[in-house]
């Protein structure tokens, strides 16, 4: 197989879902709704047991052996699975042209950009990953984004400017915003992001949920400040790599078993 079989597939699957999700009314989406979530926006299961879902892992798992092939590996080797790259593909998909008002057609050009990203995403061998928190009681003295060694700070404006700053650093994410996302008022509120590269993206992620919290107890101890964390997406720069996930903190630490996941 070649990376011609992987677009094929991807188009293949592309297809099949947009009859699936026109017959169920989830598409065509609103234009401020357009950023769909499985579990959420439409049922998994609808999808997974397609023919064309079924070929696209094939795919994926026969060209990217080292990537998705079911089999023991040591400990600390990262094994990716083909299923939410199926997702992501077509969640992106329906993204992009709900945004540019076009119609759902899986051999238009901004499918094929959609399935040009995965493909590229899929020849990386490293993965640059972003972790943002939503803190409370923290700013800037400027009221400006500023950057701290590994680790940026920025103010928030106001909820949409919020929202609007998570979309663009992980254009994923925007399907867990909006009315989604947790609410959290101890103005004033900042977002604290860090970001990294490398082949484990999921183990990258915790490596940088790490220094987010090391910076926070940094903050707490010099101005003996009350700051916590309210809520984290962390992702991929890419939709179709590792996708978004997203946290809503307790009061408690990040490592506390109150610490939940969604999405």
């Amino acid at each position: 197989m070649t990376e011609h079989d992987v677009r094929l597939a991807a188009r293949e699957l592309v297809a099949s879902s947009f009859e699936v999700l026109r017959e169920q009314n989830v598409i065509p989406r609103p234009r401020w709704s357009a950023h769909m979530r499985v579990g959420h926006d439409y049922w998994g299961p609808d999808l997974m047991f397609l023919p064309a879902f079924k070929r696209f892992e094939e795919v994926l798992t026969t060209n990217y052996p080292d990537r998705f092939e079911d089999r023991i590996r040591p400990f600390d080797e990262y094994q990716d699975l083909p299923t939410p790259f199926a997702f992501h593909l077509i969640e992106a998909a329906v993204a992009e042209l709900t945004i540019r008002e076009e119609v759902f057609d899986a051999a238009s050009p901004v499918v094929n950009g959609c399935i040009d990203e995965l493909v590229a995403s899929l020849a990386e061998d490293s993965f640059e990953v972003v972790c943002l928190w939503v803190v409370t009681h923290v700013t800037t003295r400027s009221g400006e984004a500023v950057r701290l060694g590994d680790i940026s700070i920025t103010p928030e404006r106001g909820r949409s400017d919020l929202d609007r700053h998570i979309g663009e650093v992980i254009p994923s994410a925007q399907a867990l915003l909006g009315s989604n996302a947790p609410f959290v008022h101890d103005p004033p509120l900042s977002v604290i992001e860090a970001r990294g590269t490398g082949p484990q993206p999921y183990k990258e992620i915790e490596s940088l949920r790490g220094k987010l919290d090391s910076f926070l107890l940094l903050v707490r101890l010099i101005f003996a400040s009350t700051t916590q964390p309210g809520w984290e997406v962390a992702g991929s720069r890419l939709p179709a790599l590792c996708g978004r996930r997203h946290h809503h903190f307790s009061r408690n630490t990040p490592t506390d078993p109150a610490y939940g996941e969604a999405g």
